[in-house]
């Protein structure tokens, strides 16, 4: 009985040791991960709506062979997304929400790869003679002084964000409201409508007022200003420091370096909104070698 169980232990041992062998030698399953899921691109709503992104995102696909999916959203929820790991690349325009991304090391890079701006639109008779303005915090004073009406965009977008920044820059109280202000929740197009209708003075990011313009009857009526500017950053996320750790930083990094080439560069300086001739975005990496 003893040989018996001891020549049963033996093939046993004999066959599992030949399992472990062949397993060895087996490709590792691997569970499903970053690798093969759509690269995910947090963004501001404005950026994803211009087009520009679905041009771009068309030369990296193909040259690429990643997949990729757009998540808009407002600036401060874009940065949430990110930090919760439930993107793998921020294309983020400089904020507050951005700084403290970088600065808790969730963002472990940034790279500034284009730039647009603001403009403060309103009615081609403008009241407040915001045309006349030689600064954009003058003119927010001149609509301020006068309680011109005014659409604000209320919620945690960049364009409330550099709202507020002028009116600080001003001297006047960001959170001041007046008679003729109206404050709107349901994104840029909304107020840019609500402007129109009224009409109304509205600060307004450039694509979006170009895309609305014939709709709205609103003429953009600052002057580029460096408290108009807006840079937008290719924002790498560090997989260790977010709350996923489902990162597709091979993806990332490729599109970070499309991004920076100059396929891409010449790509956003040439980009049009529905013909107009104005440029919406310039390139901040473009290599035109001079």
């Amino acid at each position: 009985m003893r040989r018996m169980v001891s020549g049963f232990v033996g093939r046993v041992g004999h066959r599992l040791v030949g399992i472990l062998v062949c397993l060895a030698f087996l490709p590792a399953a691997r569970p499903v991960g970053a690798e093969e899921r759509p690269l995910r691109i947090a963004t501001t709503v404005s950026l994803e709506r211009s087009g520009l992104l679905n041009v771009l995102l068309k030369d990296f696909v193909a040259q690429s062979g990643h997949s990729v999916r757009i998540i808009g959203r407002g600036t401060a929820e874009a940065m949430a997304i990110g930090r919760r790991g439930e993107a793998d690349i921020v294309l983020s325009p400089a904020s507050p929400e951005e700084r403290a991304l970088l600065e808790s090391g969730v963002a472990f890079s940034r790279k500034p790869f284009l730039e647009s701006r603001f403009v403060i639109a309103g009615p081609k008779a403008d009241p407040a003679g915001v045309a006349k303005a030689k600064t954009p915090e003058l003119a927010i004073t001149q609509i301020f002084r006068l309680r011109a009406a005014f659409v604000r965009r209320a919620d945690d977008s960049d364009v409330r964000a550099r709202e507020r920044d002028l009116f600080v820059a001003a001297g006047l109280d960001p959170e001041k409201r007046w008679e003729t202000m109206v404050e709107r929740t349901a994104g840029m197009v909304d107020a840019l409508e609500v402007a129109g209708r009224k009409p109304a003075y509205v600060l307004a990011d450039l694509a979006s007022f170009l895309l609305a313009r014939e709709r709205t009857g609103l003429a953009a009526l600052s002057q580029p200003a460096a408290g108009l500017r807006q840079v937008y950053s290719v924002l790498r996320l560090d997989a260790d420091r977010v709350d996923s750790r489902s990162i597709h930083d091979e993806a990332a990094f490729a599109l970070e370096q499309f991004l920076l080439s100059n396929r891409a560069q010449t790509r956003i300086r040439d980009f049009r909104i529905d013909g107009a001739s104005e440029a919406v975005f310039v390139p901040l990496a473009l290599d035109d070698g001079g």
